[in-house]
């Protein structure tokens, strides 16, 4: 008897039903975890690329670098160039593309990305910036024009422009690096993908070059350094010398 009393007393716990929009349900759904956007500062960038505008072809242009993060799907890619008003010019790397822009048509969406960008460029695009100088170039070559200023050799160079550039824009290029280079005996355009040959440059006449947006990487010319004097080549074992008395025919 005692038992059934107890029994009796004992309350059952029973887990009432979660009242939502729709109907009841026994569980709460659980909540799926949206994605934050971060909130990205990139003024002194934009402001960079504003400044870094050139002409070229009778064109004001921009060419600037965004460096990703995250996995970006192509049409996420699609809606940040539409958003930049630009084309890719160069895919550095996965994560890092250099692109190219009218400076009119980046000059419409840089106010809108200095104040908020839309959800896909604060997503993906960690940085937008231009190259600094030292990453087109070697070490060696670096030290030589930002560090030894008593350089007073002439380098023989090697300048890589963007991709992307019509025959007639590399040609206004051409122009306004020459008009920059005070000592340069020849500037010419090699057998590379839009690549000029400086055959003397002064490290201070390098300087006005590196930070020029439409350079994509400058070296040091060493393939196209002049060859050795060519060494006289032995006399082949199967050549007879001439003998003393043999006919000598005189001009």
């Amino acid at each position: 008897m005692q038992n059934e009393d107890v029994n009796k007393s004992r309350v059952k716990h029973i887990r009432l039903p979660v009242v939502e929009y729709g109907g009841e349900k026994g569980y709460a759904s659980p909540k799926k975890e949206e994605k934050k956007v971060p909130k990205r500062d990139y003024k002194e960038g934009v402001r960079e690329i504003l400044r870094s505008s050139f002409f070229a072809n009778g064109r004001k242009m921009n060419i600037f670098r965004i460096k990703l993060i995250g996995k970006p799907t192509p049409s996420d890619l699609d809606e940040i160039f539409e958003w930049f008003k630009a084309k890719p010019a160069l895919y550095l790397s996965t994560q890092e593309i250099l692109l190219k822009s009218l400076s009119e048509d980046f000059s419409k969406v840089a106010r809108k990305l200095v104040k908020k960008a839309r959800k896909e460029v604060r997503m993906f695009v960690e940085e937008v910036r231009l190259l600094r100088p030292e990453e087109k170039m070697t070490s060696e070559l670096s030290d030589i024009i930002f560090h030894e200023t008593d350089h007073l050799k002439k380098m023989k160079l090697i300048i890589f422009l963007v991709p992307g550039f019509k025959k007639r824009e590399v040609q206004d290029l051409s122009n306004q690096i020459s008009s920059l280079i005070s000592e340069s005996s020849l500037l010419e355009m090699i057998d590379l993908d839009n690549g000029i040959l400086l055959s003397s440059v002064s490290a201070e006449d390098a300087k006005s070059l590196v930070g020029k947006p439409y350079i994509f990487q400058i070296s040091e010319d060493v393939e196209l350094q002049p060859l050795e004097e060519a060494k006289p080549f032995k006399i082949p074992p199967d050549v007879i010398p001439p003998e003393e008395d043999d006919l000598v025919v005189s001009d």
